[in-house]
């Protein structure tokens, strides 16, 4: 099967893809000024994020906020922006946007903290830092 982007000419591809990174601005946008409403600290927005989803993006944020103290699976998943209803609630989504996190951006961007939960590590945490200062 051949998806629609590797269908098209080069340059109807590349507007594609232009497209495509214009609307993940777009709801990095939207997610930064969700953080922002929910008195967390938001990001500055960087290339890197555009590859993230919106709960990947919020756990970086609720790690960053919390560093370098570990959060447990359970402030995790109230920093993940989903439906209120609390049949949508369930902490498998902090595994999976943990998994999403370390595979996009590298294993070395989240330690685990044994018996404790997760947090950012202190070399992320510093070019967080950077970027937000920059």
């Amino acid at each position: 099967m051949i998806s629609a982007a590797a269908a098209m000419r080069p340059r109807q591809r590349i507007e594609f893809l232009e497209e495509r990174l214009k609307e993940a601005r777009a709801q990095i946008d939207v997610l930064v000024a969700q953080l922002r409403a929910a008195d967390m600290p938001a990001l500055a927005v960087a290339p890197w994020m555009a590859t993230l989803r919106g709960q990947e993006i919020a756990l970086i944020a609720a790690l960053n906020a919390a560093h370098p103290r570990a959060l447990d699976i359970y402030a995790l998943d109230e920093a993940l922006p989903r439906q209120d209803h609390a049949a949508d609630r369930s902490v498998k989504g902090v595994h999976v946007a943990i998994h999403g996190v370390r595979k996009k951006l590298g294993s070395h961007v989240i330690d685990t903290v044994r018996g404790r939960g997760w947090r950012l590590s202190d070399a992320f945490a510093a070019d967080l830092k950077a970027l937000n200062d920059a």
